[in-house]
């Protein structure tokens, strides 16, 4: 839970910015895998959609009767350009094809009309997390596709927006790489003793966590970087 409140935090404080200054706000969460960004719009006029490559869960649709959940195959991203607002892509990048990233960032940044937040794990991680995944006996299918894929440098996504008519606002570490580890490791037993517990309960914790997050977390290399980009 600690790891995806962080992941989630510099995404939550845009919208709110923006939130208050639109009267209505378009959002698309890519590669959500579940409620994604969902969990923590509790604004009323944030018209939020998920889009994956897998099924959503029926039992979303009741949880989060003003989220439209959408799922498409992956070649390109269902909609017209500059559709929404806001497009937040989290913890997806990495899951996609060396080859296949560029194209699958630039869909991102074609069906924005102004703001796209990434937020990824970066390849200066890559040790820690096949460390990790060891430590789990192998059973971690995130983490196999990351060692697999490769996780993405800061060059290559840079390079990979250059002369897209995107530029990077903001620049973020997430968790400092050392403390992924620890942090990653109560953030499940987090998620198992929250599992019951609900989404306004959730909310509450993340409320907290933002108020009372303290800078050594994500002091120097962080395990993961979050890019906001404005359209020029």
């Amino acid at each position: 839970m600690l790891d995806t409140f962080q992941r989630y935090k510099e995404a939550y404080i845009l919208v709110e910015k923006i939130s208050r200054e639109k009267e209505e706000v378009l959002l698309l969460d890519v590669g959500s895998n579940g409620p994604g960004f969902a969990v923590y719009n509790r604004f009323e006029n944030v018209k939020q959609t998920n889009l994956d490559i897998q099924k959503f869960d029926e039992t979303l649709f009741k949880e989060y009767p003003r989220i439209e959940f959408i799922t498409y195959d992956g070649s390109g991203i269902p909609f017209k350009d500059e559709t929404f607002d806001v497009v937040l892509c989290s913890d997806t990048l990495e899951h996609i094809p060396r080859g296949k990233r560029k194209r699958f960032v630039l869909e991102n940044l074609r069906v924005s009309s102004k703001y796209v937040v990434f937020t990824f794990p970066v390849k200066t991680s890559y040790f820690f997390e096949k460390l990790f995944y060891y430590f789990t006996f192998k059973k971690s299918q995130f983490l196999k596709e990351h060692i697999e894929y490769g996780l993405p440098s800061i060059e290559e996504f840079e390079n990979m927006i250059k002369a897209s008519g995107f530029s990077i606002i903001t620049k973020t570490d997430n968790i400092n790489r050392f403390l992924w580890t620890p942090f990653k490791l109560i953030s499940s037993i987090l998620a198992k003793l929250w599992k019951k517990e609900s989404a306004d309960f959730i909310f509450d914790k993340f409320q907290k966590y933002i108020k009372k997050e303290k800078k050594w977390i994500n002091r120097e290399t962080g395990y993961s970087k979050t890019f906001i980009l404005m359209k020029k």
